[in-house]
């Protein structure tokens, strides 16, 4: 079996990153689960780009990976069910890499890439599907307030890392007001009409490219590394102390 990449787990000197530190150039690579096929041209984006997400993956963010010291190959690797807690949030602090029984290579991956600056400048006019979807909703407080905040919907990207991938993120909508459309502001039930509207819109489509010739895209370290003091490798040394305690041992007679 082939090894874990090493290179990808959260280090212990990470910090999160911020939106604003993502070069305009960069992209993200967005796994295709529902259609098996990775598109060779802008048509079958076009066919099949209704099936690149779930409605209801919005709910808690379309999940994508950043381009830099990850790279699409590395999507071959896939966690075990058994060890799902590997998928779990990373907040800081020291990682260990996911063992031969904690995960699986697959042969093939599918992908389209989905470029920053177009999540950037990504808008879409969705009042029409949004009147449809709520107007006869008797259950929505101040539901006039609501269908206007949501005539409008715009994407954004935030930093998401996982115990075993530190370069994970997730996307979600927001209102006209920019207020993030999540569990604090309607039911998940109701987000997922949302986000079919979305996906509805004619310039949904435009949001994902055709994976070609990758270019190399690396983020300033000094945007995602604390500095390496004599506190952080001391922190360090404590919390790999800490992981040795935990590791049950096993006696042998």
């Amino acid at each position: 079996m082939y090894q874990y990449p090493k290179h990808i787990i959260p280090h212990y000197l990470n910090k999160h990153i911020q939106p604003e530190h993502i070069p305009h150039h960069a992209c993200f690579v967005r796994l295709l689960n529902i259609v098996k096929k990775t598109p060779s041209n802008e048509n079958e984006i076009h066919d099949y780009c209704d099936q690149y997400v779930k409605a209801n993956e919005f709910i808690e963010g379309m999940s994508v990976y950043l381009l830099d010291t990850y790279r699409p190959r590395h999507s071959r690797f896939k966690i075990n069910k058994e060890a799902e807690w590997l998928n779990g949030s990373w907040e800081n602090g020291y990682c260990k890499c996911p063992k031969e029984n904690e995960y699986r290579c697959e042969d093939d991956i599918c992908y389209v890439l989905i470029p920053t600056k177009l999540i950037k400048h990504a808008s879409f006019d969705v009042e029409k599907f949004i009147k449809e979807s709520f107007s006869n909703d008797k259950d929505l407080f101040d539901k006039d307030i609501i269908i206007e905040s949501l005539k409008k919907i715009t994407l954004r990207y935030e930093h998401a890392p996982t115990l075993c991938n530190f370069w994970h993120f997730n996307i979600f909508m927001y209102d006209v007001n920019g207020v993030k459309i999540d569990s604090n502001y309607l039911v998940p039930k109701k987000i997922e009409r949302v986000a079919r509207s979305i996906k509805k819109a004619e310039n949904f489509k435009n949001i994902f490219s055709v994976p070609g010739r990758l270019h190399k895209c690396r983020i300033s370290k000094k945007y995602y590394m604390k500095a390496n003091t004599k506190y952080y490798r001391q922190t360090n040394k404590q919390s790999m102390g800490q992981q040795k305690q935990l590791t049950p041992t096993v006696s042998r007679r």
